[in-house]
């Protein structure tokens, strides 16, 4: 989620049942990946292998079963001989505490640890994996993938009330797929299980919940990255519409970090192209210092004389860190990008919200400091309406 947002007010969700906080979260795994052979292990606890034709089977700790694509349908067998053809194929965890490893076998890729029941479901070319997953085991394991395991209770917290708001809002995202939301950052960041640092869950329980709200009722965009180089940008710099509470912030619980500061050097005709390729007009040659460009405090815009490129583009075509950067000719044949911050720069920043909450920080005081305006209210207490309604189911 950090790189990649759409921005749309959040919060207009109707009465269809979408969600209630503390349902099952339904998660696509590996869902940009064409899978089509995955192997599935119990770690904890007993699972059942559901099927609709031949009953049902009892997955023990250290059994392993291989599904795979075959035409319209799967393939389940396991190590003892039992082997299921089903278009969907549950294994279903026998209570909350169990844990199983899924690894896609091809093309091959490294196996994660998920809480819960995993669905597959036989897709055009792929299997589509689906994790049932309690609220605040997802939850926990999206602030670790997306905010490390190494901060204090404070950041965890206020992590999680942008997590739990982001979810929210986008429940039904994924809808027509049969999920709620995918692991990759197109929605948040999810890993599996967290196992690394019990804090995480704490907070995440804590602030059981709890979201970010504007004018009372209307769940924000839980916008969130992970550096900002020392000044946070609006809104209307990355996304061309501005929103009352993503303004701009002076940070100073970020600008003497590190990581805050990064630099490019790249061919000068290389940028001279590119910018022409994008209607950029120039001299022949171009004169000494024309491409220059001073980026003390967040602009929305890369200038030069007579002409000027949306910077979130250049970013997004260079696969810069930031679009906080300036531009200087170090001689006649480069020139030297020097960038700060790391992401999109909108809403709150990582690096300074984990400085804060170490300096003592409350997470409300954190998230206030990020967004201007906004409340934290339980999702609970706020009554359903034409901005919020909240399905009792």
């Amino acid at each position: 989620m950090k790189q990649a947002h759409s921005i749309f007010l959040a919060g207009i969700l109707m009465l269809k049942g979408l969600f209630l906080t503390g349902q099952p979260v339904k998660v696509g795994l590996f869902n940009s990946k064409a899978i089509q052979t995955f192997l599935f292990s119990p770690m904890l606890g007993e699972y059942t292998m559901e099927s609709g034709v031949q009953g049902s089977i009892k997955l023990k700790p250290g059994s392993v079963v291989y599904i795979a694509l075959m035409g319209d349908k799967l393939s389940a067998r396991d190590l003892q001989g039992n082997n299921l053809m089903e278009e969907i194929i549950t294994i279903t965890a026998c209570d909350s505490t169990c844990r199983f490893s899924l690894r896609p076998a091809f093309p091959a890729m490294e196996a994660r640890q998920y809480q819960g029941t995993c669905q597959f479901r036989a897709g055009i070319g792929r299997i589509a994996a689906i994790n049932i997953v309690a609220e605040d085991n997802y939850l926990a394991a999206v602030v670790a993938a997306e905010g490390g395991t190494t901060a204090t209770p404070e950041f965890y917290k206020a992590q999680a009330i942008l997590c739990r708001t982001y979810l929210l809002s986008h429940f039904s995202k994924h809808e027509t797929e049969s999920f709620n939301v995918c692991d990759e950052v197109h929605c948040q960041a999810y890993k599996g299980m967290n196992g690394r640092n019990p804090a995480i869950l704490q907070a995440v329980v804590a602030t059981h919940g709890e979201v970010a709200v504007y004018d009372d009722t209307l769940l924000i965009t839980a916008a969130y990255h992970a550096n900002c180089g020392g000044e946070t940008q609006s809104a209307g710099n990355e996304w061309l519409q501005k929103v009352p509470y993503l303004k701009g912030v002076e940070d100073p619980w970020c600008s003497n970090s590190k990581s805050s500061y990064w630099h490019i050097a790249i061919p000068k005709d290389k940028w001279i192209a590119y910018l022409r390729s994008n209607g950029i007009h120039l001299q022949e040659p171009s004169k000494k210092g024309e491409l220059d460009f001073r980026q003390d405090t967040r602009q929305a815009y890369y200038r030069i004389p007579g002409d000027s490129l949306a910077l979130r583009k250049i970013r997004a075509d260079w696969n810069f860190r930031s679009s906080f950067f300036s531009v200087q000719e170090e001689n006649g044949d480069s020139l030297l990008i020097s960038g700060k911050g790391f992401g999109h720069g909108v809403g709150m920043c990582q690096t300074g919200a984990i400085n804060m909450a170490a300096h003592g920080k409350t997470c409300e005081e954190i998230l206030s400091f990020y967004f201007e305006g906004i409340r934290i209210r339980n999702i609970m207490d706020i009554p359903a309406g034409p901005r919020l309604a909240v399905s009792l189911k």
